[in-house]
């Protein structure tokens, strides 16, 4: 009997890690046909780290281009709504019926297949088949077991160990317009920019004020908040605002603005996080009283700070583009809980500018007697 593997995902955009998977698992299982399925998704209000069902769709055409096995499915996309693979599973079955069916997924998505819905009719319909990625830390034999007590049969763990490689990343990066040749094949990174996918609409400001090394780093801190902002409660819109704009003044001057005073006993490195606040209230007009003050106290911190001005504060010093001595140790902590963090983050500060003779401003002093307090009342210690 022919066979047909069925891979889905939002393909958000497709990468060089999703061609990878099924170029391994074709030679492995030699596939006839693979039929590879871009989910339907709700757009997201002020959001442009989101590509269209039809961008998706060419993207991955491009991407599989030189596939002579591989199709490329609008059904889900045209389906719309909640796109559930026990659906897809059976128009797909129905549609191939003299093909054994194959259902391919990340070991991260069979750890949670209990939770899907009607999962049992997928396993009814289609052969389960996943792969490891770099850094997957399940116990794997106790869900191979849990799977086959479940299920009544054995899901089929794929020779292939895939990279971990993050969607986010890539859609931060070209909100930047940032190169991603090492994870987008040549033609869908060319489709990106051509159609301005993912661009944030505050690029063409941002290039107008920063340096190009001070984009990077922006899209380092807008990604690192990324990885946090779910825990936090925080709208994705905001934070993204928020940490684009946080160093947008950063070589602007205090000259152009003659409604901006500078408070006499304000270090030098700390004006542009001010300033900045200013800009965005004054000349952008946005009117969020928690992004303005994230912008403005992102450099010295303060006492009793919201969610969002910590984690700005925080992404701002453990972005992957820092190098500093023990930025490593501070974004374990980033993990964690993030007053804690806030307590170390702000240690470092003031040990940082104490060895090179920098001036502490009063609101990170403030702060960080605050923050370690907190944490010591938390842990019981006074």
């Amino acid at each position: 009997m022919k066979k047909l593997a069925i891979y889905g995902g939002t393909f958000n955009p497709v990468h060089n890690e999703h061609v990878k998977v099924i170029e391994n698992l074709n030679l492995e299982f030699k596939f006839d046909k693979i039929m590879v399925i871009p989910s339907f998704i709700t757009p997201l209000k002020d959001s442009f780290l989101l590509a269209s069902g039809s961008d998706r769709l060419n993207m991955l055409k491009l991407a599989f281009n030189d596939a002579d096995n591989v199709e490329v499915s609008d059904y889900e996309v045209l389906k719309g709504g909640n796109s559930y693979t026990y659906e897809t599973i059976l128009h797909f079955a129905n549609l191939y019926k003299d093909y054994e069916l194959y259902f391919i997924m990340g070991a991260d998505s069979f750890a949670t297949f209990y939770e899907w819905k009607n999962p049992e009719i997928i396993t009814q319909n289609a052969k389960i088949i996943y792969f490891l990625r770099d850094g997957f830390d399940y116990d794997i034999d106790s869900l191979d077991a849990k799977f086959f007590n479940t299920y009544g049969e054995r899901a089929i763990r794929a020779k292939y160990i895939g990279k971990n490689v993050s969607s986010t990343k890539i859609r931060v990066n070209k909100a930047f317009k940032l190169s991603c040749a090492n994870y987008l094949n040549n033609d869908v990174e060319k489709y990106i920019d051509a159609n301005n996918l993912y661009l944030s609409p505050y690029f063409e400001l941002l290039k107008s004020v920063l340096k190009e090394t001070r984009i990077k780093h922006t899209a380092g801190v807008v990604y690192a908040a990324l990885t946090k902002y779910k825990e936090l409660g925080l709208n994705i819109s905001d934070v993204i605002v928020a940490c684009t704009l946080h160093d947008i003044a950063k070589y602007m001057s205090v000259e152009n603005f003659s409604n901006f005073t500078i408070p006499s006993d304000m270090p030098e490195p700390v004006v542009h996080s001010k300033l900045g606040a200013h800009f965005i209230e004054t000349v952008l007009k946005i009117d969020n009283a928690d992004i303005i003050n994230a912008v403005k106290f992102h450099t010295t911190g303060r006492v009793n700070m919201s969610n969002l001005e910590k984690l700005v504060f925080l992404a701002d010093m453990v972005e992957e583009g820092r190098d500093y001595a023990g930025v490593d140790t501070l974004r374990e902590f980033f993990k964690g809980d993030i007053d804690f963090c806030m307590f170390k983050c702000l240690e470092e500060e003031i040990l940082h500018l104490k060895n090179k003779g920098g001036v502490i401003y009063k609101d990170t002093l403030d702060a960080y007697d605050y923050y370690k307090n907190l944490w010591q009342v938390k842990n019981g210690k006074c």
